[in-house]
């Protein structure tokens, strides 16, 4: 194996996985069981204290949706 670069910055930023990063990647199973266990004890966010949205249905041209989808980058 290389010397890999770290998968964050000093910002906290991930950097872009790479072939041989999937090629080193391990099965959860072969984690150490105290690292099984930490990730397990990892919580979401939960659910809503008092719900902030609500749910609503918008209809949209189709010009409108395509510049949409246009400037959604990866993330759309």
């Amino acid at each position: 194996m290389k010397n890999q670069s770290p998968l964050t910055d000093a910002d906290g930023e991930v950097r872009e996985l790479t072939e041989e990063d999937f090629k080193n990647a391990v099965p959860f199973s072969a984690l150490p069981e105290s690292l099984q266990t930490a990730l397990r004890g990892l919580k979401g966010r939960g659910k809503q204290q008092s719900p902030t949205k609500v749910s609503t249905t918008v209809r949209f041209d189709r010009d409108v949706l395509d510049a949409f989808r246009a400037t959604a980058g990866k993330s759309g």
